[in-house]
């Protein structure tokens, strides 16, 4: 017995020594080497129900990558557990379309890359799909500081219930009633700058602004003109680039908050003026606050005072924010 013990000890050394020698003499591999992805700070093209969008996967070895795509969600953060876009490939550039999304629907999408040392995210992107309002008029959307703005001037003649707006040309009625009008009575104006309302009507309790959507207010407005990292004043990193609408100088016209201002111009007791050198935007009635932008300054001008006067009769353009 004591014979069958030891031999089965000596065995059991051989074995270990034999196992430290194999263990001595295998390489030393080196740690997977985890992707960095990041993804374009603005997407390649939106829809009303997709959105493109572009990244890039870095990574010494291309052909370690096992996965990769764009993975989106309603919520900051979606991971590979949320919906994804798989798309083929290594390291290097990665786009796709992400498709069946809900028009005016705020996503957050990240780029991921799967390796053998797990999973990379980029940082999210928010975006937010194309508006259609109840006419069917589809506008696209912009992120500035907080806030989801329209990109271009509301063209809606019916109310959010679906009554509709009256187009009014009588100052009379322009005075007193609920309605719109286009710059000079001109729809093909219409149609570049959108309509101008009068207060009355951006005051209607059937509102104006699609579902989901609000006329801003004051706090809305100092938000872009307080935006850190301007390189100029927030009047001129608010209206389009340029001369095709602006009439010259358009002084430090730069666009950089992506708001797109256009000279849509105004109409007052008077008639119509301004077209290409300046525009006002309303705001939530309760405030009476305006927003003026002009071709020859750099400064924003808003105002409490607002341009109701007592007359209701000064006709103005009108952007809205995405509610909360």
């Amino acid at each position: 017995m004591k014979t069958t013990l030891k031999a089965l000890s000596l065995v059991v050394v051989a074995m270990l020594f034999i196992l430290s020698a194999c263990k001595k003499d295998q390489p030393n591999l080196p740690d997977p080497i985890a992707a960095t992805v990041t993804i374009e700070s603005k997407p390649i093209s939106t829809a009303t129900n997709e959105i493109s969008v572009k990244g890039l996967i870095s990574l010494s070895d291309t052909n370690s990558v096992i996965n990769r795509g764009f993975c989106i969600s309603a919520t900051p953060n979606p991971t590979t557990a949320s919906i994804i876009t798989k798309v083929p490939g290594g390291s290097g550039t990665l786009a796709t379309s992400i498709t069946g999304l809900m028009p005016g629907t705020t996503y957050y999408i990240r780029a991921f890359a799967v390796t053998a040392a797990g999973i990379a995210y980029s940082d999210n992107l928010k975006v937010t799909t194309d508006v259609v309002d109840i006419d069917g008029n589809i506008y696209k959307t912009v992120n500035i500081g907080n806030s989801v703005w329209l990109v271009q001037n509301l063209k809606v003649t019916h109310f959010r219930n679906g009554e509709p707006i009256d187009y009014l040309t009588r100052e009379d009625d322009w005075r007193y009633l609920s309605g719109y009008c286009d710059y000079n009575f001109d729809s093909l104006l219409g149609d570049t700058y959108g309509h101008l309302y009068n207060f009355a009507a951006i005051s209607d309790t059937r509102n104006i602004c699609p579902a989901g959507w609000r006329l801003p207010k004051g706090d809305d407005w100092r938000e872009i003109f307080w935006l850190p990292g301007l390189t100029n004043t927030a009047t001129g990193a608010m209206k389009e680039a340029g001369t095709d609408h602006w009439i010259s100088p358009n002084v430090g016209a730069t666009n950089q908050t992506g708001f797109t201002g256009l000279p849509a111009g105004i109409r007052n007791n008077l008639g119509f003026y301004s077209l290409g050198t300046s525009t006002i935007y309303w705001s939530d009635p309760s405030e009476i606050y305006t927003t003026t932008l002009l071709n020859n300054v750099e400064t924003v001008a808003g105002t409490m005072n607002g341009l109701r006067d007592g007359t209701g009769m000064m006709g103005c353009s009108v952007r809205c924010v995405k509610i909360d």
